[in-house]
C-alpha cells in the first residue's frame, strides 16, 4: 500500500484558472509539508505505534480527509529534499517488509473499515502483528470522523476499485499442497507461462482474484487459455471465453465454456488444460471465499 502520483482529474482541471492555481489532493507523498500546528495536535499527530519509516503519510492523508481538514498541492511551492546516499534508518534485524506491514496494516484496521480487505489480499491475509490499535481507534471515535467509503466517494472518487470478488488470494494444489498457482511476472505478457511454484505466501504473483463475471486476475491482467498452443498466460482483458472461469463444487478451476479444468502435471511446476475429472491434480483452494 503506497503513494502514486497521477493525472490531476478533469473536474478538477477544468475547475482550475491558472497552472499555478493549488489542486485537492486524496493522499501527500509525506516528506515534505505544512499544516497548522493546532490542527495537526487535534487531529492526533503521528501513530507512534508506528515503527522507523512507511505509512505515515497515507495515515494523516486519510485521517486529514476524513477527520474535517482537506489536502492542497501548490504547483509553485518547491521545497529542496537531498536524498542521502545510505539510508540513515536503522532497521535492526527485522525485515523491512515486515515493518512496512506492520505500518500499513495500523493504517487499514484504524481508517479503512470494509475495504481494508482489497489491501490484505496482496499480503494473502497475513497481517503480521501489528500492535494495540486501540488509542488510534478512540481518536478516531472522539474526532467523530468519516467512514473510508465517504473518502472513497467524495474525496476520491476517480479510483478505479477492483470488481466483485468471489474467491482471493493464492490458488493452492490438492495435489502437491506446497505448490501455489504463479503468474511468473507481472503485468501482461502472451510469452511468459503460468506455472506451479512453492507457496510463498506474500501475495505478489501468486495472488489472484476471482471475479463475478469469471475473470482470474492479477493486477489488471487476466488469465488466458491460449487454445493454439494449449498455454495459460495473464495478458490483458478482453471478456471473451478463454478468459471466463469458474470455481467448482469439487474445487476445480474450469474454463466455463469449453468443459476443461486447470490442472498440475506429476512435474508439480507446469499447468495444463485437461478434461475435467474431479482428482487431485484438478483441484485448487484459494484462500479467502466472499460467498
Amino acid at each position: 500500500m503506497s503513494f502514486n502520483w497521477n493525472n490531476i482529474p478533469r473536474t478538477q482541471r477544468q475547475q482550475r484558472q491558472d497552472a499555478a492555481d493549488p489542486f485537492k489532493s486524496p493522499t501527500i507523498a509525506g516528506g515534505l509539508f505544512t499544516i497548522s500546528r493546532d490542527f495537526f495536535t487535534k487531529i492526533g499527530t503521528y501513530d507512534e505505534g508506528m515503527n522507523i519509516w512507511g505509512g505515515e503519510n497515507l495515515e494523516i492523508s486519510f485521517r486529514v480527509w476524513m477527520c474535517g481538514g482537506s489536502l492542497e498541492i501548490h504547483p509553485c511551492s518547491a521545497v529542496a529534499h537531498i536524498f542521502r546516499a545510505v539510508s540513515p534508518y536503522k532497521w535492526g534485524s527485522t525485515p523491512i517488509f515486515e515493518t512496512l506491514r506492520h505500518n500499513s496494516v495500523r493504517v487499514a484496521e484504524v481508517w479503512m473499515d470494509d475495504y481494508k480487505d482489497y489491501y490484505y489480499g496482496t499480503l494473502n491475509f497475513n497481517l503480521g502483528n501489528y500492535g494495540d490499535i486501540s488509542s488510534r481507534k478512540e481518536l478516531r471515535k472522539k474526532l467523530n470522523c468519516h467512514s473510508f467509503d465517504w473518502y472513497v466517494k467524495n474525496v476520491y472518487p476517480t479510483i478505479k476499485l477492483p470488481k466483485r470478488a468471489l474467491f482471493v488470494g493464492e490458488l493452492k494444489s490438492f495435489l502437491a499442497p506446497s505448490v501455489c498457482m504463479d503468474s511468473m511476472g507481472a503485468g501482461h505478457s502472451a510469452t511468459i507461462e503460468v506455472q506451479g511454484q512453492p507457496c510463498h505466501g506474500g501475495g505478489g504473483n501468486q495472488f489472484f482474484r476471482l471475479t463475478a463475471d469469471g475473470r482470474i486476475e492479477r493486477n489488471s491482467a487476466c488469465l488466458d487459455f491460449n487454445s493454439k498452443n494449449k498455454t495459460l498466460h495473464f495478458i490483458r482483458c478482453d471478456g471473451g471465453s478463454t478468459q471466463t472461469w469458474q470455481f467448482t463444487k469439487d474445487q476445480q478451476i474450469k474454463l466455463q465454456l469449453w468443459d476443461i479444468c486447470l490442472e498440475l502435471t506429476s512435474n508439480r511446476r507446469t499447468l495444463a488444460m485437461n478434461n475435467c475429472e474431479a482428482i487431485p491434480k484438478q483441484q485448487w483452494a484459494w484462500t479467502k471465499k466472499y460467498i
